[in-house]
């Protein structure tokens, strides 16, 4: 994307852009649901507020912010503005590596884990493209195979992005809030050396060597970025950044598909499958079944 562009898109999806827009949409519907949301993740959330919303509306609009912290300005804006803080308004940001939000001051949903993709790349979600897209039912042999895949796959992928996310962690708990690491153009794979069903194996990377690829990037301790890891690998499935979790996802259901196709072993008896999937699509594509977790219903349901 030129720089001219992404000046453009960032504009546009400011706060005061977004403001500007309710204003506007205020004088034209009498009951709808105004949903914040960083970026496209209306394409996870959409289906869920119309599952899970307990009052019906005139019209709901999504309202497409550029990150948490323009959806944080936006509340703002709308919160001492009196024509609008009387309409419904939801909000929904990521935890991302940040401190949890005070639920006392924004009254808005965050992910328990890093964000929104992470709810993709748990094994029921898995699972559940597993039976519905590839059509392996849970009775058939093959389907904890195929699980099995997953989970050792994705352990090994894990383990080859420790350091990095222990790394960025650092980088964002350090970094000046009006001067963030641009992470947009890094090329996971670039670190990949293999990847395939039968193993994900990685480049011998460093500090140094992520200091390199990432400019105006700070300098920090091993020990700090080795204390970053011990957090986050309590639990990496939740608490790593969630566009490295899904770039595993989509990796590994590539890989599944071609293998099923070409009649692999052990697929050999297996038809043809499609899952028309992109690392574009991929988050509305299979929103159905990435997971929901009970405290979004809950904010859901109490606030719209």
């Amino acid at each position: 994307m030129s720089e001219r562009l992404e000046r453009f898109r960032k504009a546009r999806t400011s706060a005061s852009s977004v403001f500007a827009q309710v204003i506007q949409l205020n004088k034209k519907y009498d009951n709808p649901l105004y949903c914040c949301f960083e970026g496209e993740d209306y394409k996870y959330y959409g289906i869920r507020i119309e599952s899970y919303k307990e009052k019906d509306y005139q019209k709901i609009i999504p309202l497409k912010c550029g990150g948490k912290k323009e959806v944080v300005r936006l509340y703002a804006l709308i919160d001492k503005e009196t024509t609008l803080n009387i309409r419904p308004f939801v909000y929904f940001i990521d935890r991302d590596f940040d401190n949890p939000i005070d639920k006392d001051e924004f009254d808005m949903y965050e992910t328990p884990c890093y964000s929104v993709e992470n709810l993709y790349t748990t094994t029921c979600a898995f699972e559940r493209i597993l039976v519905n897209e590839l059509k392996v039912e849970e009775t058939d042999e093959l389907y904890e195979h195929c699980v099995k895949l997953f989970a050792q796959r994705q352990s090994e992928f894990h383990s080859g992005i420790s350091l990095l996310n222990g790394w960025i962690y650092c980088q964002r708990r350090n970094e000046d809030p009006d001067n963030r690491l641009n992470l947009s153009s890094f090329n996971l794979n670039s670190l990949i050396e293999t990847f395939n069903l039968s193993s994900v194996d990685f480049i011998d990377y460093d500090i140094a060597y992520l200091e390199s690829e990432f400019d105006g990037s700070l300098s920090v301790e091993i020990d700090e970025v080795n204390t970053a890891r011990e957090i986050l690998d309590t639990n990496p499935q939740e608490l790593y950044r969630g566009k490295f979790e899904i770039e595993f996802l989509y990796n590994f259901l590539t890989q599944l598909v071609q293998s099923i196709n070409k009649k692999e072993a052990p697929f050999e008896t297996r038809t043809k499958v499609r899952l028309n999937i992109s690392k574009v699509n991929l988050i509305s594509e299979l929103s159905q079944y990435a997971k929901t977790p009970s405290c979004l219903k809950e904010h859901i349901k109490k606030s719209a």
